[in-house]
């Protein structure tokens, strides 16, 4: 590989890091209106009350609804609205285990203003759940009270009685006992949905603008002027955007800040400058699905583009690192083999 054939595909790699940032914005805004992650978390909650205990299975979706909207857990600033939209965004986005044993305790016990409107069959069945107790831990439990009691065992030696307790009731331990591996499940399933809204953009995106990757790296291999403008923002973006768009890092001083802005605008400019770089096509076709014109080989270009950027920004930035660290090896070789 040639120094310049490296620059035509580290460019190119700059431009999809550029467009798939865009659609990981689309997807993030998809997930917050959508409620994706309280969504899939209620759906957790739903599932491991279900498996754990058969009898909750008929109102687990009511149970896991208000446990999620409980003021202990999630803002209810929206609690006003009644829209099922607005009920999404009111659900709790993480709970812990200890929090959800402890929500579900004070459901199916309410007390002061809650107290009215207990009775509900969701809170008889999930007060029933807890009142059954495992019998080997109830044993235990028994065993150790009876032990303090009559001395032959110090008080200190077993935990407190309200601990073993909650530690015999079938359902807490269940919870214990199954939270993390149902959290996991939780984590991949909204991984999943957000993974099918990326790829939906990038289709979207790839065809409504009529994004041809053919296109794009022939103009690229043409122009060594866009080229080299592109690697001086490439190196910068390589850097520290990935970094501040997940914002995984703490706000950069403010030179920092201004080479990055200064790297986006540059990357912008050439990007919007038709003259330099037809991204999209000019004039746009008509009608909007022609997508074999001028060629089939346009088709073949915007379904590559679309496919290209369905593995998300993740990858290509990673990739934009790797190339952009790959290029002084590449230089310095070429370098050495024209002396």
């Amino acid at each position: 590989m040639t120094l310049e054939h490296l620059d035509t595909v580290l460019s190119f790699v700059a431009i999809l890091s550029g467009v798939s940032l865009l659609i990981t914005t689309m997807t993030q805004l998809a997930s917050a209106t959508l409620g994706l992650r309280g969504s899939n978390l209620r759906w957790g909650v739903r599932t491991l009350l279900s498996e754990i205990e058969p009898a909750l299975r008929p109102y687990a979706t009511e149970i896991s609804e208000r446990v999620l909207h409980h003021p202990l857990i999630s803002d209810s600033s929206m609690s006003m609205f009644k829209t099922r939209l607005m009920t999404r965004w009111k659900l709790a986005s993480a709970v812990r285990k200890e929090e959800l044993i402890e929500v579900l305790h004070r459901l199916a016990t309410p007390t002061g203003e809650d107290a009215a409107a207990a009775g509900e069959p969701w809170q008889a069945a999930l007060k029933t759940a807890f009142d059954r107790l495992d019998r080997e831990a109830a044993e235990r439990m028994m065993l150790a009270v009876r032990s303090s009691l009559t001395g032959a065992v110090p008080p200190g030696a077993h935990p407190p009685v309200a601990d073993m307790m909650e530690d015999a009731e079938t359902l807490s331990r269940g919870i214990r006992q199954w939270f993390d591996p149902v959290m996991d499940r939780v984590s991949q399933r909204f991984a999943l949905h957000t993974r099918a809204w990326t790829v939906a953009f990038a289709f979207v995106l790839a065809f409504g603008l009529h994004l041809d990757s053919l296109a794009i790296l022939n103009q690229l291999s043409s122009s060594p002027d866009v080229r080299t403008r592109l690697l001086a923002s490439a190196d910068t973006l390589a850097n520290r955007s990935a970094a501040l768009s997940t914002g995984s890092v703490d706000v950069p001083a403010g030179d920092e800040v201004k080479a990055v802005q200064s790297a986006a605008s540059s990357l912008r400019t050439l990007l919007d400058d038709q003259f330099k770089l037809h991204l999209i096509p000019d004039p746009y076709p008509q009608p909007f699905y022609a997508y074999w014109k001028p060629s089939w080989l346009h088709l073949a270009g915007i379904l590559s583009s679309a496919l290209l950027l369905s593995l998300g920004a993740p990858f290509w930035f990673n990739m934009l690192k790797t190339l952009t660290n790959l290029r002084p090896v590449v230089a310095r070789r070429v370098e050495k083999e024209g002396q």
